[in-house]
């Protein structure tokens, strides 16, 4: 073999070679790019109120959102935005809009029912989840194909209590927010249930979710004296309301809802006032999930509401959603899996989602003794 060849022969093995090495670094590339498009978290807003009166709902769901969170498993595969929706239906809607422009295509929220109701429409043109722990609105059954609800709702609070009402008091009285769907339909219902039942309803006064003064509602209230007076109101509202019965020497029975009282600074504003208040709530407590309740618990040292409780099931639903069946995300194919939810077990209970996106949960009445909330038998 003369120096020609020799010259000529090892040029193409220096061009194979080179070949070869730019083949199998540009496939490792590739690899390693395709490794990191899957491990890319999908991004899982959250609408909840972190400011205003409901805010310590809004604290209660970031805590047990950061429960889920330290699951290695969710970790990695989610990312939660947070924005502030206060209780406010104009805040909602920026506050979605401000998600939609994050990439945002699933939404745990929002918490109040004004706020849920001013963003599902945009959430339903839009195809994205809307999936809320605490909304109670009756109207949200319908709010569309991709509106879901991890909580009781409404007329099913109201029929509740009044059933309960009707059985142990003679006549009743309500005073209720008349700017919260939620608390306009469970004080309806409330009062056909008691009707129903042949029991009389005295008085009705609905007040504005920004009054502070309800004197001149709880005179006419007082004067006809119920044997049972009906609060729906958010806080700081229904302990305003408490503390003005008692300075007008009201003695009647307090019945309420479970989001009027399990607030914290409801039962710190008005002290020994609340005890014997009755509520309807979902049926939820430390023997739910004994676990849960405890880490919650010697974590933020407080027991947690029912609203932490199905803000973690949700995520927890939505996390395993996106891992086993909807990779990306996607929300058309998240809402069809939603809809196939029956019977999960998770840390508020068992969850079933029907035709409307509603959850199927159980009710049940509790009183406040020594300040614990406890069943009523």
């Amino acid at each position: 073999m003369n120096k020609t060849s020799k010259i000529i022969i090892g040029i193409i093995v220096v061009i194979v070679a080179i070949g070869i090495w730019y083949g199998v670094s540009k496939n490792q590339a590739t690899v390693k790019n395709q490794v990191f498009i899957e491990k890319t978290p999908i991004k899982i807003g959250v609408l909840a109120p972190l400011t205003g009166k409901a805010a310590i709902f809004g604290e209660d769901a970031k805590n047990a959102l950061s429960l889920v969170l330290e699951k290695e498993d969710v970790n990695k595969q989610v990312e939660l935005i947070y924005e502030d929706e206060m209780c406010d239906p104009q805040t909602a809607i920026t506050a979605y809009r401000s998600l939609r422009l994050k990439g945002v295509n699933v939404i745990i929220g929002a918490f109040c029912s004004p706020s849920t109701l001013a963003i599902a429409p945009l959430a339903e043109q839009d195809k994205v989840i809307l999936i809320t722990p605490a909304s109670s609105a009756e109207t949200i059954s319908q709010a569309g194909d991709y509106i879901f609800r991890n909580h009781v709702f409404s007329s099913q609070r109201g029929i509740k209590l009044g059933e309960f009402a009707a059985n142990k008091f003679d006549s009743i009285a309500t005073i209720y927010d008349k700017s919260n769907d939620a608390f306009v339909l469970t004080e309806k219902s409330l009062v056909e249930k008691i009707q129903e039942k042949n029991k009389i309803v005295l008085e009705r006064q609905g007040v504005l979710g920004t009054a502070t003064d309800f004197k001149t509602e709880l005179i006419k209230i007082k004067a006809s004296k119920p044997s049972a007076i009906y609060i729906g109101t958010l806080m700081p509202i229904s302990a305003l309301i408490v503390k003005q019965m008692k300075e007008l020497n009201m003695t009647a029975q307090i019945i309420a809802d479970d989001a009027t009282v399990i607030d914290k600074n409801f039962l710190d504003a008005i002290g020994n006032m609340s005890e014997e208040i009755f509520f309807v709530s979902s049926d939820f407590d430390q023997e739910t999930n004994l676990e849960f309740w405890n880490l919650y618990t010697e974590r933020f040292g407080k027991n947690p509401t029912v609203f932490a409780a199905q803000s973690y099931d949700n995520l927890m639903i939505l996390a395993n959603i996106i891992s086993e069946k909807c990779k990306n995300g996607d929300s058309i194919c998240v809402k069809e899996y939603l809809y196939q939810i029956k019977n999960y077990s998770g840390v508020s209970g068992s969850t079933t989602f029907d035709v409307n996106g509603d959850a199927v949960k159980s009710l049940i009445i509790k009183t406040i003794k020594n300040g614990q909330l406890t069943k009523v038998k």
